[in-house]
């Protein structure tokens, strides 16, 4: 695990078994449900939508509903991280949102922050074969610089919502998913 004063990144102990429950889900999710940016469409003013969903290309990403926390499937994953946030930060944090999202090719994020206090990413498939060069690194912006790491099969990333962090652009052919975050206490 390594910690510091704007990021935790670990690997999630299951992350195998949580990643083969949850890949085909998320990937005939992403086939047959709607994109939650696109259904907020229309029940949000244009400003509000923008500032929420700009971040990441609609033509090369698939958003899910920002409920998952509240779906049993998802539990092995909220249940840790909030174990987590216990032993580390000594506070009891719960989620506001999570969703997941499922990237093709040239798909990227905008610099940008997140709600809440604490917001994380959990990779349940970077995309890639074993011994392919990893694109679509997360780059966070901080005080002391931009730190990247790139995206591994059950790496979680726990870091300040308000830290700005940005993607570059995913080059692989595979579908790529990861599940994101926001917590409040």
């Amino acid at each position: 695990m390594i910690v510091t004063e704007n990021y935790i990144k670990l690997k999630h102990p299951g992350h195998v078994d949580l990643n083969n429950s949850l890949y085909p889900l998320l990937l005939e999710w992403s086939k047959t449900k709607e994109d939650y940016r696109l259904k907020q469409k229309n029940s949000l003013d244009h400003s509000e939508w923008l500032d929420r969903h700009q971040y990441f290309p609609i033509e090369h990403s698939w958003h899910s509903d920002d409920d998952l926390y509240q779906y049993e499937i998802f539990y092995p994953l909220c249940y840790f991280v909030t174990g987590l946030m216990r032993g580390i930060l000594n506070q009891e944090f719960k989620f506001s949102s999570m969703w997941a999202k499922v990237a093709e090719k040239n798909s990227y994020g905008k610099r940008h922050s997140h709600r809440g206090i604490i917001s994380g990413v959990y990779y349940v498939n970077n995309g890639f074969d074993d011994g392919d060069e990893i694109t679509g690194k997360i780059n966070f912006y901080t005080s002391s610089g931009v730190k990247s790491f790139e995206p591994q099969d059950g790496d979680i990333i726990i870091f300040p919502a308000q830290t700005h962090h940005a993607v570059d652009p995913y080059l692989g052919t595979n579908p790529r998913i990861n599940i994101s975050w926001n917590m409040t206490i």
